[in-house]
């Protein structure tokens, strides 16, 4: 950053010793802005500051505000998860003695006969209901897991919101 001969006697007269420090989350601790940083706050004026200061309130708002959405949406997906496998294990329980007897007349050599096929096409009839229905449901368990991963990628650790309300400690300093 450049700076006018006047504004660096300004930036070097207001300057603070420590300069203000900021939390960064991948280091897992406090670190000191920089000079270059130290300059645009001091050469910022209060009102621009304190804007930026209300919208990381906001941001720190919403971001609260995201943790309940995700913990009752991560809590609806394990529900949905625990229903669904338990709805699949009840409807397997229903669907083996078909997939049994169909097995041992698929694997028959006489499936080649056509009452054999008849005697399938229309049992399946039956079983075609419960098959459908299992699809249904394991398809929505896959969605459950799917939603239940993306819920934990966009809950942010304490570390990271400690660095995003950190900011408003460098922005708020006056000078």
């Amino acid at each position: 950053m450049a700076l006018t001969l006047d504004e660096i006697k300004y930036v070097n007269s207001k300057r603070k010793v420590p300069r203000p420090a900021r939390y960064d989350a991948g280091l897992g601790s406090w670190t000191t802005v920089s000079e270059e940083f130290e300059s645009l706050l001091i050469l910022t004026p209060p009102s621009k500051k304190g804007n930026a200061a209300n919208w990381i309130n906001l941001l720190q708002q919403d971001l609260e505000d995201d943790t309940a959405r995700f913990v009752v949406s991560a809590d609806f997906a394990v529900r949905e998860i625990a229903e669904t496998e338990a709805s699949l294990a009840a409807l397997t329980l229903l669907t083996a003695p078909y997939e049994l007897f169909r097995n041992d007349f698929v694997d028959s050599r006489f499936l080649g006969s056509a009452e054999v096929a008849q005697l399938l096409a229309d049992t399946k009839a039956g079983a075609a209901r419960l098959f459908s229905l299992k699809d249904r449901i394991e398809h929505r368990r896959i969605m459950a897991e799917a939603a239940q991963a993306r819920y934990a990628q966009n809950n942010l650790s304490d570390d990271q919101r400690l660095q995003v309300s950190s900011w408003t400690i460098s922005l708020l300093t006056p000078y």
